[in-house]
Formats: C-alpha cells, structure tokens, sequence
C-alpha cells in the first residue's frame, strides 16, 4: 500500500501530533522546491504582485510542512483561500507537484476541495487544526491567513452549505437537495455513506472508497468492508477505454462548476461530453498535448483538484496517470 496522504481543503490531525519545535529536516528538503513556475501562474492567473506571491508561497510552504508532520488523519487542517490558490496552482501542474512531494516528504499530498472552496461549516476544524498547529511551530498566524475563510452558517432549517437549499434535514446528518452534505460526503442519518462511483457504501467509514477491493481504503482511513465501488481496473479487461471513460463519475466535478463557477447544469453536461471524448482521444494518441477548449480545460483542472479520484480514473481508462500542465487561453 502506497503512503500517500489524504487532505481536503482539510487533512486530518491528532491532538497531540504537533512537534513545538520546527523539524528541519523536512523544512530543508521544502525550501528546495523551485516555485519559480507556480509564481508565474499566480501572476497570470490572479494579477498577483511578486511579493504577494513571494509572501503567499512561503505561507504555501508552512502549509506543507504542517501536511506532511501531522499526518494521522484524527483532525481537520485547513489552508486559507490564498495558501489553497497555490496549492491548486501547484496540483495542476502534476508531473512537478509529484516531484516535489517527493522532495518535502516522500508523500504524495492529496486534495479534496469542497465545491465553492468554502471551508467547513464548524470553524472549530480551523481553530483546533491549523490554526493550532500553527501557531506552535511559527507563532502568531500572519495577516494574510485572517478573515480568509468564507465559512457558512448551517440554519436551523438544515440550509446546505454546498447549494443554500434545504430538504427538511439538518445539514450536518442529512442529505441536501445538491447530494453531498457540508462534511464533503452524503447523508449519514441512516449511517448510509456515499462512495466516489456513487452506490452506496453500509458502512460508516465517513467517506469515499478509493479501492474496488474487499477491504476498500476510504479517505478516513479506516477501511471498508462492503465491495461498493465497481470500479476496478484490474477487472476491465476486455472493455474499450471508450466505455472505461464514460463511466467515470464526474458528479462533485458538476457540482462544482455550478457552485463555484456559476455554470449552468446545460453548460456543465455538455462540458464534461466534451472533456470525456478529450480523454478518448488523449488515450488513443498517447499524448496529453492535444488541442481543447477553455470549457474542457476548467474541467479537466477540477478533476485533477480530486486527487484521489482523478488517479484512480486514470488507471481505471489508461493504466498510469494523465499529467498536466496549465493551459494559457
């Protein structure tokens, strides 16, 4: 089993796993990593100044720290909106992101947005996590972390934090009118969870199956005993990468362009058809440089922002991993 690391705009983190002391080993190997070529798509994309992205990066960077020494997934670490901004210019750019993963901590550091990059609901996960955590390896959190986190109100009527629409349940145990609920995952009221293939899951592993195997890995980290994820690469001998593609789920992916991007459900259908005949061909001609649209670009960089699905998508339709690098439009 690989030793890679699950975080959201939240990675989970124990009480007492933070070290006082800043371990300088690992800041060494993360002051190696050249960010030269994420500065110059903050630049582009954002109109940032050098120093604000200077400032931004080094925040970046104490944020992988934090990542990779307090990785046993027992409590929420969260990045403000700026510190997530690099961190997606980052993911986006694969092949590098993966090396320097490598280079910080010898682990890949997965993602799992939200669909409008809201933070959770309860401001206690930024408080106890990496706020937290923070402050008792670099002190005092700078201005550019503060009043940062667009964080929303569950009413009492159950409103969803992900669509601002309510089905009578509360938000944090039942399912809203979008799908998911504000904990990134389904409703949990009947201990029904919901898996990234979409079929449910009877177990309460609070959370995603990242494996089509018998004791199936969920994003909790605890393991899931219901095979309810039909997706296994080794089992598709035999189907075209056609059909492996257009099984892909690309749900959160739609719920996100949505809430986020403010597209309609017409343009985000259309999109993903698109984006998914793009990966047919991207299979078939053993290239990731062809020609797309700006529509299927957002697609495919909200995609990839699933870190774990979009890696077990690619083995499912291509058997390694679809590298990418920012397209300019």
């Amino acid at each position: 089993m690989s030793t890679s690391t699950s975080f959201a705009c939240a990675a989970n983190l124990s009480a007492n796993a933070f070290d006082s002391l800043l371990k300088v080993d690992v800041w060494d190997q993360i002051s190696k990593i050249d960010f030269q070529v994420i500065e110059n798509d903050l630049i582009r994309i954002f109109k940032w100044s050098p120093s604000k992205c200077a400032d931004i990066i080094t925040e970046y960077k104490k944020f992988m720290y934090l990542c990779i020494t307090n990785n046993d997934k027992q409590r929420s670490l969260i990045p403000c909106k700026d510190v997530d901004e690099v961190w997606h210019a980052h993911i986006l750019r694969t092949e590098k992101y993966m090396e320097d993963c490598k280079i910080a901590g010898k682990q890949y550091i997965h993602h799992l947005p939200t669909p409008s990059d809201a933070a959770p609901a309860n401001p206690s996960d930024f408080e106890n996590g990496t706020k937290y955590l923070y402050e008792n390896v670099f002190g005092s959190l700078p201005k550019s972390w503060l009043g940062k986190f667009p964080i929303k109100e569950v009413t009492d009527c159950g409103t969803c934090s992900y669509c601002g629409t309510c089905n009578g349940a509360g938000c944090n145990d039942g399912l809203a009118e979008c799908g998911p609920c504000s904990d990134y995952s389904s409703c949990d009221a009947d201990k029904v969870q919901q898996t990234m293939c979409g079929e449910a899951c009877q177990t309460s592993c609070s959370g995603h199956c990242l494996k089509d195997t018998t004791e199936e890995l969920a994003l909790c980290g605890e393991e899931c005993q219901s095979r309810c994820c039909s997706r296994d690469s080794t089992g598709q001998e035999g189907v075209s990468s056609i059909e492996r593609i257009s099984e892909i789920n690309l749900k959160e992916v739609k719920i996100r362009l949505v809430t986020k991007y403010k597209w309609s459900e017409a343009r985000a259908d259309d999109g993903i058809e698109e984006y998914k005949k793009f990966l047919s061909k991207v299979v078939q001609a053993k290239s990731n440089l062809l020609d797309h649209s700006e529509d299927v670009e957002k697609i495919w960089e909200n995609h990839i922002l699933y870190t774990p699905q979009y890696k077990l998508d690619c083995e499912m339709i291509n058997s390694e991993y679809i590298h990418h690098v920012p397209a300019i439009y």
